[in-house]
């Protein structure tokens, strides 16, 4: 039985964080361990999550001292799940909600049959109830060139990694001189470097798992879509990881 580590970064969330929860405590599937990272919020979402949260013994809720944005939650929930290296992290924003009360049993039964390191897709958006369009299946020539970067976006919701492939991301890809994890788009600096680790054994799940809320003012590209546009730049412009096991040789 695999164990899942749900990641949840969340910022300002109050409307829709116990949902959010809600979702994951509703899951019929029993191990798994959930850290909430509160990222300074200056709502009533620290209340809430210590709420919702009371009497569940896997379900922890982290607060950091300054704001940093969710990718730096993303690290700092992973090390603080710290999970072993075959585990599964599962990413859930603290302002959206799983889709159902199947998806870890889905995301089980995909890990266990294929030899997979990691997982996409799929999501609806909210209200909407429209299929997002930024999931969908790596045609075979991109993992074949490994032109994920020269490539249109379309590795989105639900992602989820074995911890083995998050933990090879060399941490300078991560942010840059300015700031040590970016703020804006750091879904797409984590990506990429695992999609190439993984090459083939990256997986489309084609069944909707995931609800993005679109209707949060304070989604990234609603906040400040020049610089996530401007991080995706520069994330799309560094280097190529190798396959896996070459950057764990690599490593040694």
């Amino acid at each position: 039985m695999l164990k899942f580590n749900i990641v949840v970064p969340l910022y300002n969330a109050e409307k829709y964080i116990g949902r959010c929860l809600k979702t994951i405590k509703a899951q019929k599937y029993e191990n798994l361990e959930v850290v909430v990272v509160n990222d300074v919020s200056s709502d009533n979402s620290k209340e809430i999550v210590t709420q919702e949260i009371a009497g569940f013994d896997n379900f922890h809720l982290i607060n950091t001292s300054e704001n940093g944005g969710p990718l730096s939650s993303l690290v700092k929930g992973v090390n603080y799940l710290n999970p072993d290296k075959e585990d599964v992290v599962v990413v859930v924003d603290g302002d959206d909600w799983l889709a159902t009360p199947n998806v870890l049993n889905t995301l089980e039964e995909v890990y266990l049959n294929n030899n997979c390191l990691m997982t996409f897709g799929s999501y609806i958006e909210y209200p909407s109830g429209k299929k997002g369009k930024f999931s969908r299946k790596i045609p075979d020539e991109v993992i074949k060139n490994k032109s994920y970067r020269k490539s249109e976006w379309m590795t989105s919701h639900l992602r989820t990694f074995k911890c083995k492939l998050f933990r090879m991301i060399r941490e300078e890809d991560l942010g840059n001189f300015e700031q040590k994890y970016f703020k804006r788009a750091g879904d797409v600096a984590a990506m990429f470097p695992m999609l190439e680790m993984a090459e083939e054994r990256a997986l489309f799940i084609d069944e909707i798992l995931y609800v993005y809320n679109r209707n949060n003012p304070l989604n990234e590209d609603k906040v400040d879509h020049a610089q996530q546009l401007a991080v995706e730049h520069e994330v799309r412009n560094k280097p190529v990881y190798p396959r896996l096991e070459e950057v764990q040789n690599d490593s040694r």
